[in-house]
């Protein structure tokens, strides 16, 4: 949606975080990324009026199907064709989601970081995480899991322990202890 809008001329930036910076004071307050800010809660992202032309875009959605007695959920991008005043009204109410969804996961990411800083020597930190070398421009990361895929997913796992081995010359003196790797 945002990249079809951008092409078509109607944002200025494709950049989520661009984006909100133009509907809320502040992208750390919980309450204006909530959109429950009295100052900003009505702002919106100014998209000039244009033709009503059609336009197709694409978007990820869940699809449920059956096989059997089992039903299935898969996420697909999803092709839709619509006039240029849809694409903008359905872009204005997923962006109210959009800004919660950002703000947690900044939240999620500053929590982390912190608690990986603040480890103590017994203490570790095991962080599972998808790979993001697919082509992410175009697939989502649901989309690799469950039954949209019908292929086995790597998983890249980071291992974060012990404060004091935080430098590579920490671990090359021996300070850390041994360490070990299944690879």
């Amino acid at each position: 949606m945002v990249n079809k809008l951008a092409t078509r001329g109607l944002l200025k930036t494709t950049s989520i975080s661009e984006l909100l910076s133009m509907i809320v004071c502040d992208r750390k307050n919980k309450a204006c990324m909530d959109r429950e800010c009295p100052t900003c809660c009505f702002e919106e992202i100014e998209i000039p009026e244009t033709e009503c032309g059609e336009v197709s875009w694409d978007q990820w959605e869940r699809v449920t199907s059956t096989k059997g007695e089992k039903n299935f959920a898969n996420v697909l991008k999803q092709t839709y064709t619509g006039t240029i005043q849809k694409l903008t009204e359905l872009f204005q109410k997923k962006r109210e989601h959009i800004a919660i969804h950002q703000f947690n996961w900044i939240h999620q990411t500053e929590q982390f970081l912190d608690l990986k800083l603040n480890l103590t020597d017994t203490e570790a930190v095991l962080h599972i995480d998808f790979s993001e070398n697919y082509k992410m421009s175009t697939e989502i990361q649901a989309y690799h899991f469950g039954g949209s895929r019908k292929q086995a997913t790597l998983h890249i796992a980071v291992h974060s322990h012990m404060p004091h081995c935080r430098t590579a010359s920490a671990m090359m003196s021996g300070q850390c202890g041994p360490s070990w790797s299944p690879y």
